[in-house]
């Protein structure tokens, strides 16, 4: 990987570097988010984080080693340029040759007056500086204590500090005067830094897993909005590049979900780790196959209700039963019930009405719960099959033989 790549781009534009009067700094954290508890051996999220110094980033040249899968380029648009060489070349790519490392390069070009100048000052930049250009630097979506997030993404299990996720060979640039619109900023103000690189983790004091908010601890409310629970129901059902660990992705699957048998959906890794003293109660699941019918018999203390259909044969669901909730997921292959808050669910049983084809075997259904504070089970489905009694068959053997005389007469 060429080192120098990003001050080349920047002196190749007139915009030479040099040194400034006040050493400059760039810090860059590769934040690392596993899935499970304790366990840096399970797979997991990476995020690219940066804090710079003056008048903030101008150029980040870096590279991860160690596994880190599927990046997704997150630094400002259109400030950063997601390729060079007139769009030929892609920031993210492999300089090197070497397919085990991720090589990135994020940089802001001025162009020659009189412009226009598409550069963002103050990125990664605390105290609220003004931007002359007047952009608007994100404090909430890209930017996390002070810091901006230049990109995400995923790492297989296995590929935690044993495997060594780490930073390499990184240099970075700063602005240290701003331009205008259509001038650039001073010939000498974009200055190379001195680049420090760390590693955090939620095995560590960053969080565990369900701490969406980053606070060292997993909680259902904090006023007005920012509970763990608050955020992941406010992000329920979002999916793509702009969905991470603080929107309540917490199995890095890029989709923010409620379940997933038997232990990996969102929701279910959030109630498993709030921070309760006394684990809840417990959930039985009735399923009458003739019928089709399912009921939840549920405890007191419960977050998460989930069941799976191995070949997708859900078909309806009754929302709004009395003494349940209405589905937070749904669809052919799933349904899923989840709340956060003391006590959590609904306690009775739910008539969820007749969730499958009549005489279709509950051998097809998966079943799974997750109490406040405790550990996802996984538990069987009762099955029953209404069998007419006794009296019922002599009941009918009495209609049929009173029908069949009827019709002897009238012949």
């Amino acid at each position: 990987m060429k080192r120098g790549l990003t001050l080349s781009l920047a002196a190749a534009l007139a915009v030479a570097c040099a040194s400034s009067a006040l050493a400059q700094t760039v810090t860059l954290s590769l934040d690392l988010f596993y899935t499970q508890k304790g366990n840096t051996a399970s797979k997991g999220s990476w995020q690219l984080r940066a804090i710079g110094s003056s008048q903030g980033i101008a150029g980040i040249n870096t590279q991860i080693t160690g596994g880190a899968a599927s990046p997704f380029f997150m630094a400002p648009t259109p400030a950063f340029k997601e390729s060079y060489d007139n769009g030929t070349k892609p920031y993210t790519t492999d300089q090197d040759g070497n397919a085990a490392t991720l090589d990135m390069l994020f940089a802001q070009i001025p162009v020659a007056a009189p412009g226009p100048q598409t550069l963002q000052y103050n990125v990664g930049v605390s105290g609220g500086l003004s931007d002359l250009l007047g952009n608007v630097v994100d404090t909430s979506g890209t930017k996390l204590n002070n810091n901006v997030l230049l990109a995400h993404g995923t790492f297989p299990a296995g590929a935690g500090p044993n495997l060594a996720l780490t930073l390499a060979q990184t240099a970075a640039n700063v602005f240290t005067a701003q331009g205008t619109s259509t001038n650039p900023p001073a010939t000498g103000s974009i200055v190379a830094a001195t680049v420090t690189t760390q590693i955090r983790s939620n095995a560590g004091p960053l969080g565990k897993p369900g701490d969406a908010n980053l606070d060292g601890d997993v909680d259902a409310f904090q006023f007005p909005n920012q509970g763990d629970a608050q955020i992941l129901t406010a992000n329920l059902g979002k999916i793509g590049k702009g969905v991470l660990w603080q929107s309540g992705d917490f199995n890095a699957d890029l989709d923010v979900d409620a379940f997933q048998f038997p232990n990996q959906g969102d929701a279910q890794i959030l109630v498993a780790n709030l921070g309760t003293d006394s684990p809840g109660g417990t959930v039985k699941a009735i399923y009458d196959a003739t019928t089709g019918n399912l009921k939840f018999d549920v405890g007191t203390g419960v977050g998460v209700i989930g069941l799976e259909s191995v070949g997708n044969f859900l078909t309806s669901v009754t929302p709004g039963k009395v003494g349940s909730d209405s589905p937070v997921q749904f669809d052919a292959s799933s349904l899923a019930y989840f709340k956060a808050s003391t006590p959590g669910l609904a306690t009775g049983v739910w008539d969820i009405g007749n969730v499958l084809k009549p005489g279709l075997s509950g051998n097809v259904l998966n079943f799974a719960y997750t109490p406040l504070g405790g550990d996802t089970v996984v538990a069987p489905v009762e099955i029953i099959t209404v069998i007419p009694e006794p009296a019922a068959f002599a009941l009918v053997a009495f209609g049929a033989c009173t029908l069949l005389g009827v019709r002897r007469r009238a012949a």
